[in-house]
């Protein structure tokens, strides 16, 4: 794994997608989907480090069926079909990280409303994961629109200093003193203020709403993998339960002022945020 991931560096490959799309090789390989003649003549059976090492070249360098891979999951599936798509774990094109978004649904909800697609760093939840700064019920969804909202706009607020998030996120350094910091080398004196930052955070999100809306994004789109959302895991707390995703989007949508048919940030919020006048 450590060798990998040093190979994927030095090639500058992002190592969750990277290892999503592995993943992804190595299931459509065991269910028949994919073949050695597909593969060119490789055995992608789990656990196969030859295959891993040779294609992290292949898809750095966009050889053989390494540059079908280099797109992602799913353009990789719309182009393999024979029901592929079910396989590929992203959301809005990018790969999910390594938590299971079936046992903490803020993080569920994030994942299918991140504005870049499921990001553990984008709206991580740790009230869920690790119970900082203190913990909530991982398995429920009431209030989980307004942490995941919450989530959100914190991140947007410390990437705003191109800081690493997980120092800030797991409360190892305040909000207050992180605008402190911010007010002392900008000399913006409103970054001292809490709740200017708070708002700076909601501004940003649903600029980049905004941005993804014009493109054609909208409520189709915040979606989970379908497995996530049909099939159950099989221990644990969590046994025999999925993401009731619906009912968290309409709640999601309601606590961010955005229309809950298109998801599209509302006249009356943009207005609220300053951002049309």
């Amino acid at each position: 794994t450590i060798a990998a991931d040093k190979l994927c560096d030095d090639y500058g490959l992002d190592t969750v997608s990277t290892g999503g799309v592995m993943g992804f090789c190595m299931e459509l390989f065991e269910r028949g989907i994919l073949t050695e003649a597909d593969a060119d003549g490789y055995n992608m059976q789990w656990g196969d480090d030859k295959f891993i090492f040779d294609f992290i070249k292949k898809i750095a360098l966009r050889e053989g069926f390494g540059d079908l891979l280099a797109e992602g999951t799913r353009r990789a599936a719309e182009k393999i079909g024979k029901g592929s798509d079910r396989y590929a774990m992203q959301v809005k094109g990018m790969e999910l990280p390594g938590y299971d978004p079936r046992g903490a649904m803020a993080l569920a909800l994030n994942y299918a409303t991140s504005n870049v697609g499921a990001n553990h760093c984008v709206g991580y939840s740790p009230k869920e994961i690790v119970g900082i700064p203190e913990p909530v019920d991982p398995f429920t969804t009431e209030n989980k629109a307004q942490l995941a909202k919450s989530n959100q706009d914190l991140t947007a607020v410390y990437e705003t200093g191109i800081v690493c998030l997980f120092p800030f996120l797991f409360g190892m350094i305040p909000l207050e003193f992180y605008g402190r910091l911010i007010s002392t080398i900008t000399g913006i004196e409103e970054f001292a203020d809490e709740p200017y930052l708070l708002r700076l955070g909601e501004r940003i999100w649903n600029l980049e709403r905004l941005f993804n809306v014009r493109e054609g994004f909208g409520r189709k789109d915040d979606i989970l993998p379908v497995r996530f959302l049909e099939e159950s895991l099989t221990e644990g707390k969590r046994a025999h339960h999925t993401v009731d995703l619906g009912a968290m989007l309409d709640e999601y949508y309601r606590v961010r002022g955005w229309d809950p048919e298109s998801g599209a940030p509302s006249e009356e919020k943009l207005r609220e945020l300053n951002i049309i006048f």
